[in-house]
């Protein structure tokens, strides 16, 4: 088994469902489009990455969905993304290392993630900075990121794009 932990967090691919703010200037079905693409691009970025993979999505529908998601598949347990989050961390443990991303980052690349798993060798936790003040990427070693998650207040659809910086 690899010591390293790929999790990637994903939405069922639904119409209207998906990139909610980007269909207000573009309809629901285009942004259904651009969200598959972005899940796309993540899973080929993802596939070249040295470490085992899990899809974790926010719905046990969409598990059988997305058949090219060829990494094993979970659902997202918890009341809020913190909790789900912290549940798709403690789950994984086994792992020396886990880093977690969401599925729609165009500019992330597997430079980026393995850099992450790097960092993690000199660090108990990473972060990937995004233009928002917000983050599009979370590694840990260890336990000592789960008090992250907790008591926070969790956004919904504020994100703004991220960032590779």
């Amino acid at each position: 088994m690899n010591s390293h932990l790929l999790i990637i967090f994903a939405k069922k691919p639904e119409m209207g469902m998906v990139k909610t703010r980007l269909a207000k200037s573009i309809g629901d079905e285009n942004a259904l489009k651009v969200y598959l693409k972005l899940l796309e691009h993540t899973h080929q970025i993802a596939d070249r990455v040295n470490a085992s993979k899990k899809v974790y999505f926010n719905k046990v529908s969409s598990i059988d969905l997305l058949d090219y998601y060829k990494f094993q598949k979970e659902v997202q347990i918890g009341e809020d993304l913190g909790q789900k989050m912290r549940n798709a961390f403690l789950e994984n443990f086994e792992f020396e290392k886990i880093v977690l991303i969401g599925s729609d980052c165009i500019e992330l690349n597997e430079d980026i993630i393995e850099d992450a798993f790097l960092a993690l060798d000199d660090h108990d936790c990473v972060l990937g900075p995004a233009k928002d003040g917000g983050y599009y990427l979370i590694g840990s070693r260890g336990e000592r990121l789960l008090p992250v998650f907790n008591d926070k207040e969790w956004a919904v659809g504020t994100r703004q794009p991220c960032s590779s910086v």
